[in-house]
């Protein structure tokens, strides 16, 4: 393995070993304020991503330094060039999971709230109307099994809305323990709630829309380098073989792949900055 092709070929394979310790795009979000059996999850999911984060960043300088020792400086820097790529695709393609993941379920909290509003403004009981959304709303499931068998339906959503996307069962979570201590009717604070995660959806799909742009652009200005090689080939050039072949090409092209990748993800990381979490 002692061609460019191979080293990358073992940095890439080095990659896909890390993946599953890329973390997660931000921490947790909009803890203040919030009930500590709320917060709790989204803390943990956040301690968990940094530890991820740098043992990812620890096992890729490891192997870099692996093959430094294996084949020289050339070979390191042979790793670098497949390795920074690979975690930055790997962690573009998780955020992006995640990103749609918790706007399916932001949509899935918000239908379910204006669904069991409706039917206990339509007279049925707010356990019935739970149980009846439910079959439609799986979101819900768990607290139709907790009240099925007399289980905290609150301290179940106060649970549920540490996962990402479900932070708006912790408002229901209010409103119906408000109502039951107060003995004052469920319908108009399910209203309120209902129409406030609405509301949020909204805001969160405009700005999801707004900033899809931004993050287009960042990924565009990434591979730019690569059309730039293109166009150097194009009027008889090789530009791979000095930026491959030579110590001060094998430099600037670390260091540029480096840059491009830093840039993607703070440029992804700035446009995920708005919304709701978890």
């Amino acid at each position: 393995m002692s061609t460019p092709a191979g080293w990358v070929a073992l940095a890439a394979a080095l990659a896909v070993a890390a993946l599953v310790g890329v973390p997660p795009g931000r921490a947790a979000g909009r803890l203040a304020g919030q009930p500590v059996a709320e917060a709790a999850p989204a803390i943990h999911r956040a301690a968990g991503g940094r530890r991820r984060a740098v043992l990812v960043l620890l096992g890729a300088l490891l192997a870099v330094l692996v093959v430094g020792v294996a084949s020289g400086p050339q070979g390191a820097a042979y790793a670098a060039i497949g390795l920074v790529p690979a975690l930055t695709a790997a962690s573009l393609l998780k955020g992006r999971a995640r990103e749609l993941a918790r706007a399916r379920s932001e949509a899935e909290v918000a239908r379910a709230c204006s669904l069991v509003a409706a039917e206990v403004r339509a007279g049925r009981a707010p356990e019935g109307a739970v149980d009846l959304v439910a079959e439609d709303c799986p979101v819900l499931a768990p607290a139709a099994a907790a009240l099925l068998v007399g289980d905290d339906v609150v301290r179940t959503w106060r649970h549920q809305a540490g996962r990402p996307g479900c932070g708006g069962l912790a408002d229901l979570a209010r409103a119906w323990e408000v109502s039951r201590a107060c003995g004052a009717p469920m319908g108009p604070s399910l209203d309120q709630v209902a129409g406030a995660l609405e509301r949020e959806a909204e805001v969160s799909r405009l700005v999801r829309g707004e900033l899809a742009s931004a993050q287009a652009t960042g990924r565009l200005m990434a591979v730019l380098p690569a059309v730039g090689i293109g166009l150097g080939y194009s009027i008889g050039g090789r530009p791979l073989d000095f930026l491959l072949h030579t110590a001060v090409g094998l430099a600037c092209t670390v260091v540029a792949v480096a840059l491009a990748s830093l840039g993607t993800l703070w440029t992804t990381a700035l446009a995920r900055t708005p919304g709701r979490e978890p």
